[in-house]
């Protein structure tokens, strides 16, 4: 028995199947959808690159509140009122630095740059610029007053608090360290310090003043002669003493810390309590300091703190005179072997050791001899060495914190988590960013200020350091909408861990049994800053906790280790309160302008690496810095500064990177389409393999109010380049069209095609020729009205005459494109106005301005007996004086060439005319093919089933019947644009003198005439210099009569009626002659008839071009 099998198939595995694949279909689909969505993000990380000046709207998100610092220490506690004297004090010293970074470091600069002071050759200028900052330099007087005064205050207020007469000083204050005080005071010295390098370093300064002074001086001994009184001049004089003496000296500093301290009431410099707690506090300021520095030397924040430090230290020997502790002045010399310098502003740096030994002579006794400058070169070699592996650890550490900033931000957890992660990550980026630009700044600082060479390779990592700063920025930008919109809850959550510390404190202190005065005070503290934790983190606020902090901040109190941990968390609320400040001061790169000779050699280098073509962006964008700094200069437009500094970057970028890039695409590109001409060997594992196509891939660059395009820029210049050699050589056109589309499959590039017809027949001579040689061609060719053609004039070397027509135009312009026409009229206008030149000099000269108004006089006064016309004689007269003036060595009187003037303008008119023509003749005959010009289809709507490839050429199709429909329909009045642009001018009251020129047109006509007729006797003779038509003559005049409005005025001279009847009655004499004569004698009056007969002939034809050329310029 057979086994019995059961195949049943009822579609169940079917659907099945087809579900599996829509489910994998919609998978790949999502697939593809989320990793276009992440190139997107990662095209956009790389290559936009924005300017944060240019942002329409930006975010702040400082914590600021309106209310005020009495409003805030609303207490009778005695201690607490002490710290509102203080907070104010802090608070206008940090108001006083944040005014000198904002106005005054910029303009102390940038004082000079360009032109100007030193750097001057023109006379005065310097003075001139120097008068300009006169009174930037009494604000900054002011200021400077107005911080000796606060230092002043401050020192009072601690000498005044810290004596042992004071009960507060015994009862509260004697184990109380004000430390942020001093921290303030010496933030105050260090902007004092900055704004004497500044001047120090800027020679423009002194040597500006020095030039001014100098010619104040040269104006007390006449004042009235520049219109100044004597006692002004004195008060000048004496203002710039006081300038010189306060600021430019370099003594800002000095003369602060020296200043009278003393006073009857107030022994400052006796005070021992004061003394011991300034030496306590700055030694424990310094061994915090010193002790950070050995966890950590890239501290950006640590290691700019030695400045205000050292200047406290200084501040503390002259004041109370006091040099003992060499040990710890020994201490402070050696920090400069691990800080040697710090960055203040531009390309200024500060230098402990030169700062020491310049304030306080006495120190150098002290340290001995130490060479200092071996020591600095030592050093920078050693940096030199190092930079490049530092540059890289750092390369990676940012890079690590920008992948954890695009992801990490949005993680999952509890909100604690979340909030420590932000802040840390916020923290991190700033903290990265200031220690990538401090190494930038020390390594090339270093180098710089000691006139050390700098070596070529630390130009690569140090301008990637630029792109690291700006890359960090950037990140920032993009994620700002997540830090701003969880910062709040960061602040809070700071504040809440202090608030949990500052409430265990006080609970321990409220615990006691015992309580002393002391004890009270930091009870009565621990309140006031748990008020101000319950707030918004303000300035005010937190200058307020800094300060009461260290009320609570006593060895009875609190142990070292959690005195510490305030200090870091009071630290990271100042960071998170103040983090857009800081990540502006991290990540402003205005100091690269100083640097910018690294350039060419990072254009070069990047050339050789297009794969890491997108750099460039961030390099841009770091040179951008520079523009609120050049924008604070007073002594010159900042448009120089611009303009100067645009100049260089535009000559580097074209030297290295644009001329570059154009040339090796082209070059590309030939050996491509000729590679089977063996041109050249290209072994690629020899010669290497550069991916071009990166540079098209970057986004425009936008430096200043300019764009680039790599991309735009490339095809343009092979555009041009494939047209220019196209035109030159036509049969070369299937080459360069291999080459068209092989740029675009190779590079992306879009170019424009050339469409350039072979060669026919009659294409004659090129347009283009002809209206680079105008001058030339009007004067070789005569203009026949009727026929639009131009006929050469014969030569004894000619045995072939060119002839130019309505077709030969016409395949110009389809060669050249319609674009040609408006080229033709430009350059015809800019003939026109050289010809004109000449004609109005004609018309001004003496001899033809008398002898026109003695004719125009007789006519006028004679109008009734001439019967309104023009006579004849005087026109005959005419031609003949003016022989008499002379001929030239052709035999061409005055006249002959006027009238050559007048036919050449004829002729270029002409030529416009038959532009225009030849413009409309190819038009209609590549519309020809359209059966109905008011019913055109629409392909685009036919072809809408077909293929997108169809769609386009339909599209494209369109595009091209629309544009020649539209200017077959429409015409560009060329004759009346030239009436137009001249006709204003020929009219004015400037060249009244060209009004009779209506009068000088029938001389003119009888010397056409001879012309004409001599022309086509040695035509018909076959001699050289034969012609049969000139009609440029009555063009020209019909021109020149509408330009000047004289067409009724040269009507009324009824010049034409008064030929014919002249020939009229010749003929009719002569008639009446030959009718007396015989046979034998009328041989002789036949050819005076034929004569005659040829004159009026002429006229007659003159008439009727004239007449022609008029309807041209009628509206």
């Amino acid at each position: 028995m057979e086994e019995y099998t059961f195949d049943f198939n009822d579609g169940t595995e079917r659907i099945a199947g087809e579900q599996v694949t829509a489910k994998l279909t919609e998978f790949v689909m999502k697939h593809g959808t989320q990793l276009r969505d992440i190139e997107n993000e990662l095209d956009e990380t790389l290559g936009d690159v924005w300017d944060s000046l240019e942002d329409p709207v930006s975010l702040f998100s400082k914590p600021t509140e309106q209310t005020t610092l009495v409003e805030l220490i609303k207490t009778d506690v005695f201690v607490n009122k002490v710290l509102l004297v203080f907070t104010n004090n802090c608070l206008e010293i940090k108001n006083l630095v944040s005014i000198a970074k904002k106005e005054f470091y910029a303009p102390l600069t940038m004082f000079g740059t360009v032109t100007g002071g030193a750097a001057t050759d023109t006379e005065g200028e310097a003075q001139n610029e120097f008068s300009k900052v006169l009174p930037f330099l009494g604000r900054l007087s002011d200021f400077v007053t107005r911080c000796y005064a606060i230092t002043k205050n401050v020192v009072h207020q601690m000498a005044s608090l810290y004596r042992s007469s004071s009960k507060l000083y015994q009862s509260s204050f004697k184990n109380v360290r004000l430390e942020f005080v001093f921290e303030s005071l010496g933030n105050l010295f260090g902007m004092l310090i900055t704004l004497d390098e500044l001047i120090s370093r800027n020679s423009s300064w002194n040597h500006s003043l020095t030039l001014y002074q100098r010619m104040i001086k040269t104006m007390k001994p006449d004042p009235s002669k520049f219109n100044i009184e004597e006692k002004s001049l004195w008060k000048i004089e004496s203002s710039l003493f006081s300038i010189k003496s306060q600021l430019l000296d370099g003594m800002i500093y000095q003369n602060c810390i020296s200043q009278q301290y003393n006073e009857d009431v107030l022994d400052v410099s006796g005070n021992k309590e004061f003394k011991k707690e300034f030496w306590t506090l700055v030694k424990s300021m310094f061994d915090r300091f010193t002790a950070k520095l050995t966890v950590s030397e890239e501290d950006s924040i640590t290691r700019n703190r030695f400045l205000p430090l050292t200047s406290l230290y200084v501040f503390y020997v002259i004041l109370f005179k006091d040099l003992n502790d060499k040990k710890f002045l020994k201490n402070v010399w050696d920090t400069h072997k691990k800080v040697p310098l710090i960055h203040l502003f531009g390309d200024v740096a500060w230098f402990p050791t030169t700062f020491l030994v310049s304030t306080v002579p006495a120190f150098a006794k002290v340290i001995g001899n130490t060479d200092v400058l071996a020591f600095q070169k030592n050093l920078a070699q050693e940096l030199a060495k190092e930079f490049p592996n530092r540059v890289k650890f750092l390369y990676i550490q940012i890079s690590s914190w920008m992948v954890k900033m695009e992801s990490n931000l949005n993680h999952q957890g509890d909100t604690e988590s979340i909030l420590k992660n932000r802040a840390f990550r916020l923290l991190q980026g700033v903290k990265l960013a200031m220690e990538a630009s401090e190494l930038f700044k020390e390594t090339i600082l270093l180098h710089s200020s000691k006139n050390i060479p700098l070596k070529a390779f630390i130009v690569g990592p140090a301008c990637q350091l630029i792109e690291m700063i700006k890359a960090i920025q950037l990140t920032f930008q993009r994620r700002v909408h997540i830090v701003a919109e969880s910062l709040t809850f960061m602040i809070q959550q700071a504040q809440f861990q202090l608030q949990k510390i500052f409430f265990n404190v006080q609970a321990r202190l409220e615990s006691g049994k015992k309580f002393s005065d002391a004890k009270l005070d930091s009870i009565a503290a621990l309140s006031l800053i748990t008020q101000m934790l319950n707030g918004c983190a303000s300035a005010e606020r937190r200058t307020i906790i800094k300060l009461a902090m260290f009320v609570v901040f006593q060895p009875d109190f609190l142990k070292n280790e959690e005195v510490e941990g305030i200090r870091n968390i009071v630290q990271e609320l100042d960071l998170l309160c103040e983090w857009e400040d800081n990540l502006r001061a991290a990540t402003n790169c205005n100091f690269f302008y100083w640097s910018r000779s690294m350039l060419p050699i990072y254009l070069s280098d990047l050339y050789q690496k297009p794969h890491q073509a997108y750099r460039m962006q961030y390099l841009f964008a770091a040179l951008r810095d520079i523009i609120p700094t050049f924008q604070q200069a007073l002594h010159l437009d900042t448009q120089l500064l611009y303009q100067n500094l645009k100049s260089q970057i535009d000559e580097a970028l074209h030297q290295y990177i644009l001329t570059p890039l154009c040339i090796d695409v082209e070059t590309d590109l030939r050996f491509h389409v000729h590679s089977h001409l063996a041109v050249i060997e290209r072994n690629p594992i020899k010669s290497g393999v550069k991916d071009l196509s990166q540079f098209f891939n970057i986004k425009p660059i936008r430096y200043f109010d300019q764009m680039v395009h790599f991309k735009a820029y490339v095809e343009h210049y092979l555009d041009k380049t494939f047209y220019n050699h196209t035109t030159v050589a036509l049969n070369d056109w299937k080459t360069y069209g291999e080459m068209r589309n092989l740029a675009q499959e190779k590079y992306g590039l879009e170019l424009t095609e050339v469409h350039l017809p072979g060669q026919t027949l009659e294409q004659g001579i090129d347009v283009l020729e002809v209206t680079k040689n105008i001058h030339v061609f009007v004067g070789r060719y005569n203009y026949n009205l009727n026929n639009q053609i131009f006929v050469e004039r014969a030569t004894e070397k000619d045995k072939i005459l060119n002839v130019i027509n309505i077709n030969h135009i016409s395949n110009s312009i389809r060669t050249h494109g319609v674009g040609i026409m408006n080229t033709t009229v430009n350059f015809i206008y800019q003939f026109l106005k050289q010809k004109f030149v000449i004609f109005s000099q004609f018309l001004f000269d003496d001899h033809i301005k008398a002898r026109l108004y003695r004719d125009i006089r007789y006519f006028k006064e004679n109008r009734e007996k001439l019967n309104n016309k023009y006579p004849m004689e005087r026109a005959v007269q005419f031609n003949k004086e003016i022989k008499k003036l002379g001929l030239t060595d052709q035999k061409q009187s005055y006249l002959d060439q006027f009238r050559n003037l007048i036919t050449e303008i004829g002729n270029a008119m002409g030529y416009i005319r038959m532009i225009r023509s030849g413009g409309f003749g190819y038009i209609s005959n590549a519309i020809k093919f359209v059966p109905d010009l008011q019913d055109i289809l629409n392909f685009e709507e036919m072809s809408k089933n077909l293929s997108p490839e169809s769609i386009q050429a339909s599209k494209n199709l369109d595009g091209a019947i629309d544009s020649l429909a539209k200017n077959f329909a429409e015409g560009t009045e060329y004759f009346q644009m030239l009436v137009t642009v001249f006709a204003e001018e020929f009219r004015s009251e400037e060249n009244s003198h060209l009004k009779n020129f209506h009068a000088i047109i029938p001389p003119l006509a009888i010397n056409f005439v001879d012309h004409i007729l001599s022309g086509k006797d040695k035509l018909s003779k076959k001699k050289n210099g034969g012609f049969f038509t000139d009609d440029g003559f009555a063009i020209g005049v019909a021109y020149i009569l509408k330009l000047l409005d004289q067409v009724k005025q040269f009507e009324s001279l009824h010049w034409f009626e008064t030929v014919s009847e002249h020939y009229d009655a010749e003929m009719k004499t002569l008639q009446q002659q030959m009718s007396k004569q015989k046979k034998e004698e009328q041989q002789a009056s036949l050819l005076t008839h034929r004569k005659i007969k040829g004159f009026q002939t002429e006229f007659e034809l003159f008439h009727y071009s004239l007449s022609g050329a008029s309807i041209f310029f009628k509206q």
